[in-house]
């Protein structure tokens, strides 16, 4: 008659095994491997959500801004609240603290309500990149906020008006749309402003397409579980490697890229609201990508809107430091005299490598926007 094993000494060995083949060869990696740092490049979505964590130094060190999410490939993480400094600042400049709000729902600012509290009520949606989120600002300084007080101010606050924050850092318009069935789509307003472009033209080794089709709930718990396990990282860089650059494609190709703002646009008609493709385009590579959101605009009969191209017609006219005194002082106070008239666009946009708009860029693009907002009106006259 055999002998049989209790359920403790299976327990045991169990155990006994885990530590040889797991516990024993992740000490010994720990101690001869270590991932590589995300580059500036940050290519594949993991090393990107990494470096973007990195560009936020909160004061709490165990805070952390996003997770992994199995249908969004990342997320921010709902109902957090914290301080921070934000990396681009000059060691003798002055150290400047952001706050950032996300609310129980998982996106920045206020929650949206599904319906108006009253029914002349102008609500805005803004749903898109960093460059809605707010980076690198503080909640009061993001463009969604700006807007909002812009609305109000030109309005002479005769109607209630609500702007809501769908803006979520590095994500591309297919993400966009998955937030937006999540979130909005059974909410009402009357304007959705859309802004993608520099993410989904973003060239790394797989497509957001290809990544998302294979985020099974399997997939995404072995995920999770080796991005805290340093033997899954070496054995994941062992098998897979890296993609030569030439063979990079974009997040989003062209083609899903107008098509997903397509369908966007089509989800807004339905609820008889209007739209406008805000383009932030700063870089020569994305060209096409801006040429083609152009053309979208035009076909579709929506309102298009080239920030870059604006801005700085706008500041070769005035330099726009008198007109946000307030705002300015701060962005001075955050560089150098000397670098400042280095370089004049810091002035409008808030690294040294301009892409995103700095408080009096936001300021300003707040206020070109509102009016046109107020002009076109939406489900009733809202013009003032």
């Amino acid at each position: 008659m055999p002998h049989s094993i209790s359920f403790r000494r299976k327990i045991l060995y169990a155990l006994i095994t885990l530590v040889l083949f797991v516990g024993i060869p992740e000490i010994l990696v720990r101690l001869i491997w270590s991932p590589k740092s995300p580059s500036a490049r940050a290519v594949g979505t993991r090393q990107f959500v990494n470096w973007l964590s990195g560009l936020v130094e909160a004061q709490d060190a165990s805070t952390v801004l996003f997770r992994r999410d199995p249908h969004l490939l990342w997320a921010l993480r709902p109902d957090l609240q914290f301080e921070c400094v934000i990396n681009h600042r000059l060691r003798d400049a002055e150290k400047q603290m952001m706050r950032i709000t996300i609310n129980e729902d998982g996106y920045r600012g206020p929650r949206m309500p599904p319906t108006k509290s009253q029914e002349n009520e102008l609500r805005v949606l803004c749903l898109g990149d960093s460059n809605f989120f707010g980076y690198p600002l503080d909640d009061d300084h993001a463009f969604p906020c700006m807007l909002g007080k812009a609305l109000t101010r030109v309005s002479q606050a005769k109607f209630p008006i609500q702007v809501y924050n769908g803006g979520v850092l590095g994500y591309s318009v297919l993400q966009g749309e998955r937030l937006y069935a999540a979130k909005f789509q059974d909410c009402e307003f009357d304007w959705l402003l859309l802004a993608f472009l520099n993410n989904d033209a973003w060239r790394q080794p797989h497509a957001d397409r290809d990544l998302m089709s294979r985020q099974s709930p399997v997939i995404y718990l072995l995920n999770c579980v080796a991005d805290n396990v340093r033997l899954a990282k070496w054995s994941r860089s062992i098998l897979i490697g890296d993609r030569a650059p030439e063979d990079f494609v974009p997040r989003v190709e062209l083609d899903d890229f107008l098509q997903a703002h397509l369908r966007l646009i089509a989800a807004a008609r339905e609820k008889g609201a209007r739209v406008m493709l805000v383009d932030y385009d700063v870089f020569n590579t994305r060209v096409r990508y801006s040429q083609r959101l152009k053309s979208l605009a035009e076909e579709a009969e929506v309102a298009y809107f080239p920030v870059f191209d604006q801005i700085q017609a706008a500041f070769r006219v005035n330099p726009l430091m008198e007109q946000y005194s307030e705002l300015a002082a701060r962005v001075s106070r955050r560089w150098t005299p000397n670098l400042m008239r280095q370089k004049p666009y810091l002035r409008c946009f808030a690294e040294l490598k301009p892409e995103h708009l700095n408080e009096v860029g936001v300021a300003w693009l707040a206020d070109q926007i509102a009016p046109q907002l107020l002009e076109a009106g939406g489900h009733v006259d809202l013009r003032p």
